[in-house]
């Protein structure tokens, strides 16, 4: 198989936005919620945590994220990536309601 040159960038930001998105479901969650209220701020709060980890994981190493992956590998990462969709604005209204 035939590796590649693959730079994590995209993978790391998508991720810190999904951690951003997950924050806004939680607390979306928690401003409806009859009991759990606490809980779902405690996610939001965890995921808002981890928001910061990944940002400053992309500013300390953003020079520093290629990597040799096998062209499959890369090529379903990249797909990933792309098509990534968890936690639209869409989801987080249905769950207001």
């Amino acid at each position: 198989m035939s590796t590649v040159k693959w730079n994590g960038k995209n993978l790391l930001k998508t991720i810190a936005e999904n951690e951003t998105s997950a924050t806004k479901l939680y607390r979306a969650i928690a401003s409806e919620a009859r009991i759990g209220e606490q809980f779902f701020e405690m996610l939001a709060k965890d995921e808002e945590r981890h928001e910061k980890i990944y940002n400053a994981l992309l500013r300390e190493f953003s020079e520093k994220m290629d990597l040799e992956l096998e062209q499959a590998d890369a090529e379903y990462i990249d797909l990933l990536v792309e098509s990534n969709v968890l936690f639209d604005d869409e989801l987080i209204e249905k769950a207001k309601k």
